[in-house]
């Protein structure tokens, strides 16, 4: 999977963490992490072009973690990694760290549609040393790829779907020769011929993001978008 290195369209920054006496780290016991909770939180839209989104890390561990990121912002259209970002530092007890991510507004042009950037995201944690986290993306698109071209296939029924439709509307009703609300019941009988068919589409895309949602859900789970 191709990388491309961006680094103006996604700003990324640790908020400052203030510790109060001596960082602990953990024991070597207490190696299963469950203690160390993330969330991502999908802030207000800052402006037209970008949307905001926070990785919260907190440290309800007995002592102090070593923490690191994998990010990977991919284009939901071509499903190509933009960027790759890999944060990473040490976390003492009771404490919590800020991820602030910036995801573009990206526009397909040949289909008039538009969304945010999408992301990968996952964590590993250490006691004793720091951590490199693994990067996902690349492995858990090659278990979708069967279901990403069921994605094509469907977007691409769709465009003829709604290409036939107003071609049908063009041909049975057009614009000139009509009188009151003669036009607009024309196009009203035309969309209801050629609904059944979009619907069929539309709920069989709703059935693939689920099972693309199925894949892995805990490693391979994709941030951002609409």
């Amino acid at each position: 999977m191709k990388i491309i290195p961006n680094p103006c369209a996604l700003f990324v920054s640790l908020a400052t963490i203030f510790l109060i006496g001596s960082v602990t780290p953990l024991q070597a016991e207490a190696l299963d992490f469950s203690c160390m909770k993330h969330r991502v939180l999908d802030k207000t839209q800052v402006s037209r072009n970008y949307k905001e989104f926070d990785v919260i890390l907190q440290n309800q561990c007995p002592g102090a973690a070593y923490w690191s990121m994998c990010i990977e912002r991919m284009n939901p259209w071509t499903i190509e990694i933009l960027e790759t970002l890999t944060p990473a530092g040490q976390i003492a007890k009771d404490k919590k760290i800020r991820v602030n991510l910036r995801m573009k507004n990206l526009v397909d042009e040949p289909n008039s549609r538009q969304t945010y950037e999408e992301f990968y995201l996952n964590i590993e944690y250490a006691v004793n040393s720091a951590v490199q986290a693994e990067c996902v993306a690349s492995d858990c698109e090659s278990k979708k790829r069967e279901l990403r071209a069921e994605v094509r296939a469907n977007e691409k029924a769709l465009q003829v779907a709604h290409k036939d439709l107003t071609a049908q509307i063009a041909s049975k009703c057009p614009d000139s020769g009509w009188g009151g609300t003669e036009q607009d019941n024309c196009e009203a009988t035309a969309r209801e011929a050629g609904q059944a068919t979009l619907e069929q589409l539309e709920q069989q895309r709703k059935e693939i993001d689920e099972n693309l949602a199925a894949v892995e859900p805990e490693k391979c789970q994709v941030y951002g978008g609409s």
